[in-house]
């Protein structure tokens, strides 16, 4: 199998959605204690970056990888989600406190960068490798 091992697989679906479902789990959990999962070399980066001592903390962490059912249960919610953004694709996480400040002074040298779109919150990573 390739899962896990850098091939992205594209999904398509039928609401519009494009993204991928090669994700790995990073060992931590978000705020509604789901497991965080982004694509391996993503996951990699995020495993090293706790190692440099990043401060591990769920309720920073808001939204990581996206599949198509998370894409469907925003649109339901009235968000409008990208259909094909780096979240779907296990490249995007949404972090903020202590988390989020030390990824925005440190992730560029894990391949994490802030991206501050307007409109943004403020707390949108991607990671770029």
């Amino acid at each position: 199998s390739d899962r896990g091992r850098g091939k992205q697989t594209t999904v398509v679906g039928a609401s519009g959605y494009r993204g991928s479902d090669n994700v790995i789990e990073v060992g931590q959990k978000d705020y509604k204690s789901r497991p965080i999962k982004v694509a391996p070399a993503a996951a990699a980066a995020w495993k090293q970056m706790i190692a440099a001592d990043m401060p591990v903390n769920p309720n920073d962490v808001a939204n990581a990888y996206r599949d198509e059912q998370e894409y469907l249960r925003l649109r339901a919610e009235g968000y409008n989600p990208a259909a094909g953004g780096h979240h779907n694709h296990g490249t995007g996480v949404d972090c903020h406190g202590a988390q989020g400040a030390w990824i925005r002074a440190n992730g560029a040298a894990f391949g994490w960068y802030p991206n501050d779109y307007q409109g943004s919150h403020g707390g949108h990573f991607e990671f770029r490798g």
